[in-house]
């Protein structure tokens, strides 16, 4: 039933049922019927608060109210939003919700340059190859977008993979909490790290003069080391490009390079202010 009403937006349930009690005018329908019609009736004019997925089908509940044909009882359905309400769900789960309400798509993200072209065409391979197996590594350039491009290969993964689990962390702010927060809280986050079947490292080995600490190198190998050997998808952003990772921590980075294909799903961009989104436009010069 589900696949038959997931895509048909309605007011009144009368207009689902054709069929239901065709030989009856309303005045004749049993009371059962009536009784579940209006419990239909009455939720899908509701409005339900959703901050994330606008929907005018189904009032922003994901579900949709129709009697059962057979039983005459109210089931629910689900509207054809739950995909797009489940996605952003997993994104809020994450933090990352609100950052997507304003994101561009794959195919809204800017390409006038060549170097644009070449990262949307890899990110488009990724997304057409068979990426579960393969993880996806971009480095270099400040301001160049390398988060963005990040979380819309994670956004079109949790579409994909309704059953798999998901997770984002910025190593930047956040690997500290691996070693100084109480032991519960660790485990915690470390499991989180190690066991989510998808995971979204943003601003890897954020460099300090190209110097990480032992603690960071430590986390790090653990981290990756693990997830190589248990083949757990990854897609990894960092300010440095991947040989510059290999030159700081050559078991760490050549594991990366190794789930990435090498070159295959890597895209190191190349340092070059006009690359800078955020500088874009930001100065006249008379």
């Amino acid at each position: 039933m589900s696949e038959k009403y997931e895509n048909i937006g309605f007011k009144s349930t009368s207009d689902l049922l054709p069929n239901a009690k065709s030989n009856n005018n309303e005045s004749e329908m049993s009371l059962q019927y009536r009784m579940a019609r209006r419990f239909c009736d009455l939720y899908n004019s509701k409005v339900y608060s959703s901050p994330f997925v606008k929907c005018n089908k189904c009032n922003g509940s994901g579900k949709i109210a129709i009697v059962d044909e057979v039983y005459l009882n109210p089931v629910f359905v689900s509207c054809s939003c739950a995909k797009q309400r489940k996605c952003m769900d997993v994104l809020d789960s994450i933090g990352l919700a609100q950052f997507v309400v304003d994101m561009p798509s794959l195919e809204d993200l800017s390409c006038n340059e060549q170097w644009e072209k070449h990262c949307i065409g890899k990110m488009k391979d990724y997304l057409e190859s068979e990426s579960q197996k393969y993880w996806f590594f971009i480095g270099g350039q400040v301001g160049s977008g390398k988060t963005t491009k990040g979380v819309i290969i994670l956004k079109q993964l949790i579409e994909r993979y309704e059953d798999k689990s998901f997770y984002y962390f910025n190593w930047d702010t956040k690997y500290k909490d691996l070693e100084f927060n109480n032991e519960e809280a660790k485990a915690s986050l470390r499991n989180k790290l190690l066991e989510s079947d998808i995971l979204y490292i943003d601003d890897f080995y954020r460099h300090q003069d190209f110097n990480i600490s032992d603690m960071e190198r430590r986390l790090g190998k653990e981290i990756i080391e693990y997830r190589d050997r248990n083949n757990k998808q990854t897609i990894i952003t960092s300010e440095l490009t991947l040989n510059e990772i290999i030159a700081l921590d050559e078991s760490t980075g050549s594991r990366i390079e190794k789930m990435c294909l090498k070159n295959k799903f890597t895209l190191n961009i190349g340092r070059d202010s006009n690359r800078n989104y955020r500088r874009r436009d930001s100065q006249d010069i008379l």
